[in-house]
């Protein structure tokens, strides 16, 4: 599927896709244009409630607490 298909199965801006590309949400092929190619399969997976991949299991992300203080 080509990034724009992605963006209207998700409801999100192609950017959105590509970023999901870049950090490993969704796997991708590139083509010898270097432009994205995305699995029917595995959108169609992540679509219904499967896992984002590849992730390692336990794997945590940073969050970053909110700033309270109001300051610059």
């Amino acid at each position: 599927m080509r990034p724009h298909e992605v963006a209207e199965v998700f409801r999100v801006h192609v950017r959105t896709v590509s970023r999901w590309a870049l950090v490993g949400n969704l796997s991708c092929v590139r083509t010898p244009g270097d432009e994205r190619r995305f699995s029917r399969e595995q959108v169609e997976y992540v679509k219904n409630g499967g896992a984002w991949g590849p992730r390692k299991v336990g794997a945590r992300r940073t969050v970053r607490p909110e700033r309270v203080d109001g300051g610059v």
